[in-house]
């Protein structure tokens, strides 16, 4: 079985390519492109802080 951690990973991506598959069916790139790009980048900013919190060696 997977550790939690890679579950989580697992679940950030496929929240990843949810939001992807939203912006293209609302077409937000074509109506709205500073939405757009303002969402994936933050979007693009939580994900790394989320790898980056999953990836660190906590020290006891």
């Amino acid at each position: 079985m997977m550790e939690k951690k890679r579950i989580f990973e697992w679940i950030i991506v496929a929240a990843t390519a949810g939001l992807l598959m939203l912006l293209k069916e609302t077409h937000l790139g074509a109506t709205n492109f500073k939405y757009f790009v303002l969402v994936l980048l933050i979007w693009s900013l939580i994900v790394i802080i989320l790898f980056r919190a999953v990836s660190t060696p906590r020290e006891n």
